[in-house]
């Protein structure tokens, strides 16, 4: 998962073509688009293909019951982390490339900081929604209150979802390409590596674990290349972050 560290100000730098560098980067400007796209589509064929082993391994454990079971699992916390999130993290990515194209450190150094935070408050916020209106999903979803347990457990899959997502949202904005690609295949990988025994020994019982877990290696996966960005720290305002945010 080695990958070499970019401080803000290289971002800046590789942003910001001189005149001189204008023509050689219109030349090379399509061969760099099909590297992207290549790179990303590789990388979403190797997901497809971890996906596909995580899910015929989940229903030899599950059967067809449980798979189902899962599934509503996955439905319910993919819905709760998209209400939550608000579209916070697709603004994000917007607002950090723009922040890097403008040349300006302190910049972006806000507009990281205030995607953070934004991102963990939501985080906290989805998870507390759905822990207090746990019974009230199961008894839609199931007919019954007896999974409110286990959707209350998925809140922690939201937070970690969402909190990843900010950090995964400095990656694209900072056009990491290859790190972004790398997230994902390594996020699949030890997503299915840590979730299929979590369903082998907890049975039917590990559904929600096994979701809540997945969660969690997305977390760590984004935590730990967000932090190869080196950001300088950037003392704000309430009034500077209540701005910043309310771009997003």
């Amino acid at each position: 998962m080695s990958s070499n560290p970019i401080s803000v100000q290289q971002a800046l730098s590789q942003s910001s073509p001189t005149p001189e560098t204008l023509a050689p980067a219109a030349k090379h400007g399509y061969g760099q688009i099909l590297r992207s796209s290549a790179t990303i589509g590789g990388a979403s064929a190797v997901n497809v293909a971890i996906g596909i082993v995580r899910i015929k391994a989940m229903a030899l454990l599950l059967g067809p019951a449980g798979i189902g079971l899962l599934g509503l699992y996955m439905l319910i916390a993919d819905l709760a982390r998209s209400i939550a999130g608000a579209g916070v993290s697709n603004s994000g990515v917007r607002q950090i490339a723009d922040a890097v194209g403008s040349g300006g450190c302190d910049r972006v150094a806000r507009s990281v900081c205030a995607l953070r935070g934004i991102s963990l408050i939501l985080a906290i916020l989805g998870a507390v929604l759905l822990v207090a209106f746990s019974a009230q999903i199961s008894a839609l979803t199931f007919g019954n209150e007896q999974n409110a347990g286990a959707v209350a457990l998925l809140s922690l899959a939201v937070c970690f979802h969402l909190i990843a997502d900010g950090r995964t949202a400095l990656i694209q904005g900072m056009r990491r390409i290859s790190d972004l690609a790398k997230m994902g295949v390594l996020s699949a990988l030890f997503g299915t590596v840590v979730s299929v025994p979590i369903v082998y020994l907890l049975g039917r019982d590990g559904a929600a674990p096994a979701v809540v877990a997945i969660g969690a290696i997305t977390l760590i996966i984004s935590w730990r290349y967000s932090r190869r960005v080196q950001i300088q720290p950037s003392a704000m305002t309430p009034h500077q972050f209540t701005r910043e945010a309310r771009a997003l």
